[in-house]
């Protein structure tokens, strides 16, 4: 059973961007994400969330997973609703989740994402890097 987004003919719609690894993208992803939760339907405080969560996890595959990329690596974000509900992706051709460190961060960026977050899941996507999973209700 899925809920039509007002105004769409489909059931469910997804949006998908791809971006460098350059902390600058991450700006750019978590508006965008944004503006399409917004559009969605999703409520502007709860966007608050989405925001806080996209730009942890972006920031993370970038200082972590591509950290030796040179630049060079990728990050695809995709994000859908369904049913009221915004499942956002977010994946890179790193090195995977491993330990580190020396971490340049605090470490407290999963564990936000997590408190905001319904869903939170991690994976290895057969080519490597990490695929992050975040599923967020309309309505916290």
């Amino acid at each position: 059973m899925r809920a039509r987004v007002a105004g769409h003919p489909d059931p469910m719609v997804r949006r998908e961007w791809t971006a460098t690894a350059a902390p600058l993208e991450v700006r750019r992803l978590r508006h965008a994400v944004c503006d399409f939760a917004l559009a969605a339907g999703m409520p502007a405080a709860r966007s608050d969330d989405v925001a806080l969560a996209v730009t942890e996890v972006v920031t993370n595959a970038i200082m972590h997973g591509l950290r030796h990329s040179g630049g060079e690596g990728v990050v695809r974000v995709a994000a859908e609703v369904s049913d009221g509900d915004v499942t956002v992706w977010v994946e890179d051709d790193g090195v995977g989740l491993v330990r580190r460190d020396d971490s340049p961060g605090a470490g407290y960026g999963l564990i936000l994402t997590s408190q905001v977050a319904e869903e939170l899941t991690f994976a290895e996507p057969p080519a490597g890097g990490t695929e992050v999973r975040m599923t967020f209700a309309a309505a916290a």
